[in-house]
C-alpha cells in the first residue's frame, strides 16, 4: 500500500530522524509534530500496482505430424510481488507440461483461452516460467501457422523464436505471412536457449504483441550412397560371410533400408542400431530394415549369412552383398580361409573387381580378423562376380604335448632298494593326463604338477598324471614325481637296468644319474642313452633340473570375489564347483607331500639322451662289479699281460726289433679297442694297453742296452793291441 499526506492542521510533517526512539522501533512511514491539541491531519491511501515485464523464448520443432513448442517466459518483477500468471494460448494446442518454482495450481478458461497459474507465495524481481505444448499436423506441404502464446498483465513483453525441424524438409516463412517478427542470426539468440536445442534453421525476435507467422515447407529428397565391405571365410564344406554396409546420409533422414543377399544364402542375419522391423522378400531375396526413428549423416548395418559347399564344388561363386535403392555404392571384398583349405583364383574368375593389398582396406573394417587375408579387392559398382577355387588338404600330425627336459636320479642300495626322482619341463597343447608305465610293484612318495600337489591316476598299468593345467599355456610346467621299487639283493658281479617311466611322448632331452652303493664300479653300459665321463658335460637345462630343490608353487593372480566376477565366469565356477563335489563324494582323494630330499650312494654315474622318440623309450643297462673282486681280477689281467709279453720275447727265431714291433702293435689293437668300446670295461682295457706299452718301453730299452753292448764289443775285437814302449816292432 501507498500513504502520502493530504492536509494537515494544527501539525507539521518531519523527518523519520526526529523521531523518539520507541516510534521508530514501528518502523513508521510519515512523521509529524504538533506543539497543543486540536491537530487535524488528512492521508491519502492507495494500492501500489506491480510493475511486469516478459520476455518469451519459444523453441518450435516440426516434426512429421506434430509440432511441438518448448517455451520459457522469464518475468521481471518491480514494484509489488505477484501472486499470479496469466498466458493465452490458442485453444488447440495442447498442455503437455508446465513448470515453476512455488506453483500452487493452474486452471484453465477454456472460453477466453487463458492459463492462470497460481503461486503459494508472493513473488518479487524475476520468475521462470515454462511450458510444453504441442498441435497435431496434418499436410505440413501446405504450410505450417506457428501458434503464438501472449503473456496477460504485464507491462511490456519481448520474446525469441527459434525453428528446429526433425523432418526432412526446407523452411521458410510464406510470402505475406509474416507480422511483427524480425529475421536475426542464430547466434543472436539467448545462450541459454540455444542450449535448449541444436540445428536451428530459422530464427526471429520481435518487440511487442501482436506477432504472426507461416512457415512454408518444402520436402527435401535424401541423397544416400553406401560403401560395403565383405569378408568370405571359406572352410572345406561352409562358407561364412560377415557384410559392413555404412551408409552416408545428406539432407535429408531415412529410416528404411533394403540390402539384397546371395540366392544361396542361408541363416541370414542383420543387426544395427535402432531397428524396429526386418522383412524378407524370399524370391528377390532381399530385406527391408525399418528402423524405430530416421537416422542422418550415417548408419551402419552388420549382414551375416551361411552358404553351405558341396564337396565335388571346385568353384566357390559369389556376387556379394548388395545396397539397394542407393545413389551410389562401392566396397571392399577379403577373402580369408581355414589353413587346411588353399586357394587359387583365375583371371577370367574375376568380373569387375579389381586385386589390391590388403593393406588398402580401411583398418576399422579389419578389427577382429585375425585370420591372414589371402585375397583382396575392391569395387566401384555392383554387380561384381568371383569364383574361387577351394581344395582342401588333410591335416598332417602334429604334437600336442612334447617334454622339453628330463631328468632322473636313481639310487640303488645293496639290498636292492631302488628309488628314483623325475623331475621334467612339459609344453602342452590339449593332453589332460601324462601316461607313465611305472615298475609293477612300485610306489608313489609324490607328484607335483606347476608346484602344486596332485593325485595320479591309476588305469591298469599306467599311471596318470592330471596335467590339464598345462594345457595351452605359452611356457614349460614343471612336473616333479618320485617312486621307489624293490629288486635283488646286490652280488659281486651283475647288471642294473633303467627304463624310463615317460613312454608315447617325445623327448627333447633326456639325463639320467645313477647313485651305486660303496665299493661298486660301473665296467660296462648299453642302451641308447651315452654315458658321459662328468656331470659337467650334461646338458645346461638338465643341470638345472634338481630334483632335491623345494618345491614352489607357481604365482597366479588371485580370484576375484564372485560378486566381482560376470555372470557368465560365475555360471561357469557354480558347475565347475559341482563337478567337484561330485567328484569329492566318491572318495577321499590322497594329497602329496614334499618328502624331502633323497639320499646318495658312494659312486655316481651320468647318461644322456637327445632326441628321444614317443615310440622308442629311453633305457639303459649297467654291469657292475664289487671292488673287492675289481683288484683282483685287474692283477690276474696284468699277470696275464706280462706273460703273453714273455712268451712274445721268447720266440729266439725272430729278430728283436721283430719281437719289439708286434708288442707295440698289440698295445695300438688295446687303445683301439678302448675307443670301440665307447667306455665299456674301460679300466680293464686301461690296464692292458698300459701294462703292454710298460712291456714294450722295457722291451725297447732292453733292445737299445743289448745291442750297444755288441756293438761296443765289436769294435774292440777289431782294435789291435799297442806295442809296449822299447820293446820290439
Amino acid at each position: 500500500m501507498k500513504v502520502e499526506t493530504f492536509t494537515l492542521t494544527g501539525i507539521s510533517q518531519i523527518d523519520l530522524k526526529e523521531l523518539v526512539g520507541e516510534l521508530l522501533a514501528q518502523s513508521p512511514t510519515l512523521g509529524y509534530r504538533y506543539i497543543r491539541p486540536g491537530y487535524e491531519v488528512a492521508i491519502n491511501v492507495s494500492e501500489i500496482e506491480p510493475e511486469v515485464t516478459a520476455e518469451v523464448q519459444t523453441v518450435a520443432t516440426l516434426d512429421e505430424l506434430e509440432l511441438n513448442l518448448d517455451t520459457e517466459i522469464h518475468y521481471r518483477i518491480r514494484r509489488a510481488g505477484i501472486f499470479q500468471l496469466r498466458v493465452a494460448m490458442p485453444k488447440d494446442l495442447r498442455r503437455t507440461n508446465i513448470e515453476g518454482a512455488d506453483i500452487d495450481d493452474t486452471s484453465w478458461d477454456e472460453k477466453e483461452g487463458i492459463l492462470t497459474v497460481n503461486l503459494r507465495s508472493k513473488v518479487t524481481d524475476s520468475y521462470v516460467l515454462k511450458l510444453e505444448t504441442e498441435r497435431t499436423l496434418k499436410e505440413i506441404e501446405k504450410g505450417v501457422e506457428l501458434p503464438v502464446l501472449e503473456t496477460k498483465g504485464v507491462k511490456k513483453e519481448r520474446g525469441f523464436l527459434a525453428v528446429v525441424s526433425k523432418t526432412s524438409v526446407r523452411l521458410k516463412p510464406a510470402e505475406g505471412k509474416m507480422l511483427g517478427l524480425d529475421d536475426v542470426s542464430v547466434s543472436d539468440l539467448p545462450p541459454e536457449m540455444l542450449k535448449r536445442t541444436d540445428k536451428v534453421l530459422l530464427a526471429f525476435k520481435y518487440f511487442s504483441q501482436p506477432w504472426s507467422l507461416a512457415l512454408a515447407v518444402e520436402r527435401i529428397e535424401p541423397r544416400v550412397t553406401a560403401e560395403v565391405f565383405n569378408l568370405l571365410s571359406i572352410g572345406e564344406k561352409l562358407m561364412t560371410v560377415s557384410s559392413t554396409v555404412n551408409y552416408q546420409i545428406l539432407h535429408a533422414g531415412v529410416d528404411t533400408f533394403t540390402v539384397k543377399v546371395p540366392a544361396d544364402a542361408s541363416a541370414v542375419d542383420i543387426d544395427g542400431d535402432g531397428i524396429k522391423h526386418r522383412e524378407e522378400d524370399k524370391e528377390a531375396h532381399t530385406w527391408t530394415i525399418t528402423l524405430q526413428s530416421k537416422r542422418e549423416d550415417a548408419y551402419t548395418l552388420y549382414v551375416s549369412f551361411q552358404a553351405k559347399l558341396s564337396p565335388e564344388q571346385t568353384l566357390i561363386p559369389y556376387s556379394g552383398v548388395e545396397a539397394l535403392n542407393v545413389e551410389r555404392e562401392t566396397g571392399y571384398l577379403a577373402v580369408t580361409s581355414r589353413p587346411d583349405v588353399e586357394l587359387s583364383v583365375l583371371l577370367e574368375d574375376i568380373e569387375n573387381l579389381t586385386a589390391i593389398d590388403s593393406r588398402e582396406i580401411p583398418q576399422n573394417y579389419m578389427q577382429g580378423v585375425e585370420l591372414p587375408v589371402l585375397l583382396s579387392y575392391r569395387y566401384v559398382s555392383p554387380p561384381y562376380t568371383i569364383r574361387i577355387g577351394a581344395q582342401p588338404h588333410e591335416a598332417a600330425d602334429v604334437t600336442v604335448a612334447v617334454v622339453e627336459s628330463a631328468s632322473l636320479s636313481t639310487t640303488l642300495t645293496k639290498e636292492g632298494n631302488v628309488i628314483t626322482d623325475l623331475v621334467l619341463m612339459l609344453r602342452n597343447s590339449r593332453q589332460q593326463y601324462m601316461d607313465l608305465k611305472l615298475p609293477q610293484a612300485a610306489r608313489i612318495w609324490h607328484a607335483f604338477v606347476a608346484g602344486e600337489a596332485v593325485t595320479p591316476l591309476r588305469a591298469q598299468d599306467v599311471t596318470k598324471i592330471p596335467v590339464a593345467r598345462a594345457a595351452g599355456s605359452k611356457s614349460a610346467l614343471e612336473v616333479r614325481l618320485r617312486y621307489s621299487d624293490e629288486r635283488g639283493k646286490l652280488g659281486r658281479v651283475g647288471a642294473v637296468r633303467l627304463e624310463s617311466p615317460m613312454q608315447g611322448i617325445d623327448i627333447m632331452r633326456l639325463g639320467w644319474t645313477l647313485s651305486l652303493p660303496e665299493g661298486y664300479d660301473l665296467v660296462r653300459d648299453v642302451g641308447n642313452l651315452k654315458r658321459l665321463e662328468k656331470p659337467r658335460l650334461m646338458d645346461e637345462q638338465l643341470r638345472q633340473l634338481n630334483p632335491d630343490v623345494e618345491v614352489q608353487a607357481q604365482k597366479q593372480r588371485p580370484a576375484r570375489r564372485l560378486e566381482e566376477q560376470s555372470w557368465q565366469a560365475q555360471s561357469n565356477l557354480k558347475a565347475i564347483g559341482q563337478a567337484l563335489a561330485e567328484a569329492s563324494a566318491g572318495g577321499q582323494r590322497q594329497v602329496s607331500i614334499y618328502t624331502g630330499t633323497k639320499p646318495q650312494e658312494g659312486s655316481i654315474f651320468v647318461f644322456q639322451g637327445l632326441i628321444i622318440r614317443a615310440q622308442e623309450p629311453a633305457w639303459v643297462e649297467a654291469q657292475y662289479v664289487r671292488s673287492s673282486l675289481g683288484v683282483p681280477l685287474k692283477g690276474m689281467l696284468v699277470l696275464v699281460v706280462l706273460v703273453f709279453c714273455g712268451l712274445v720275447w721268447r720266440l729266439r727265431k725272430l729278430a728283436r726289433i721283430l719281437r719289439v714291433q708286434i708288442l707295440a702293435a698289440c698295445t695300438l689293437v688295446a687303445l683301439g679297442v678302448i675307443t670301440l668300446a665307447e667306455g665299456a670295461y674301460r679300466e680293464y682295457l686301461v690296464i692292458v694297453a698300459a701294462t703292454l706299452a710298460v712291456a714294450v718301453a722295457l722291451l725297447v730299452l732292453s733292445t737299445i742296452w743289448t745291442a750297444t753292448r755288441e756293438a761296443w764289443a765289436r769294435r774292440q775285437a777289431r782294435t789291435p793291441d799297442k806295442p809296449e814302449a822299447g820293446g820290439e816292432a
